[in-house]
Formats: structure tokens, C-alpha cells, sequence
């Protein structure tokens, strides 16, 4: 048993990275059948595979470009807006 968790431990990233990968081709797997009323004509078919690529791809575009900017830019001000209430 602490062998099989020094083995998940030193593998996790990769365990969590292959997890995420498989998430995201089932759901979009899935969502292709609900669209679709679970009939999925062959155009649609084919282009599974690349949607799931390009929504990989979109997503890491977007982990690697935010600089840990997670709050919008109204959050960020140094002082309060008008909108909630404090700034008259």
C-alpha cells in the first residue's frame, strides 16, 4: 500500500493532467450528444477532435496569460466606485 501511494504522489501532476484530458473529451463528448438529441450526425462527428484540441488549447492560452490577474479590473481600484454605494 505506501508503495502505491509514493507512486501516485511522485505522479500526481501527471495523474491530475490526464484526469483533466479525459474530463474535458467526455464532456464535450457529452454536450456533442445532448446538441444533438444523443444523434450525432458524421460533420459534427469529425469534429470532435479538434474542438477538444482547441478548447485545450484555449485554456491553457488563458492559465499562461493571466499573470495571477484572477479579479477584474474594477476590483483592483485603489479606491471605492461610485456603484457600491461609498464613493459620493
Amino acid at each position: 500500500a505506501q508503495a502505491v501511494l509514493d507512486i501516485l504522489l511522485r505522479f500526481r501532476r501527471m495523474l491530475a493532467l490526464v484526469a483533466q484530458l479525459v474530463l474535458v473529451a467526455l464532456s464535450n463528448r457529452l454536450a456533442f450528444q445532448i446538441r444533438f438529441d444523443n444523434d450525432v450526425p458524421d460533420w459534427a462527428d469529425r469534429a470532435f477532435s479538434p474542438s477538444c484540441a482547441n478548447t485545450l488549447a484555449m485554456d491553457h492560452a488563458i492559465a499562461v496569460c493571466s499573470d495571477g490577474n484572477e479579479l477584474p479590473p474594477r476590483k483592483k481600484l485603489p479606491f471605492p466606485s461610485p456603484s457600491n454605494g461609498r464613493g459620493r
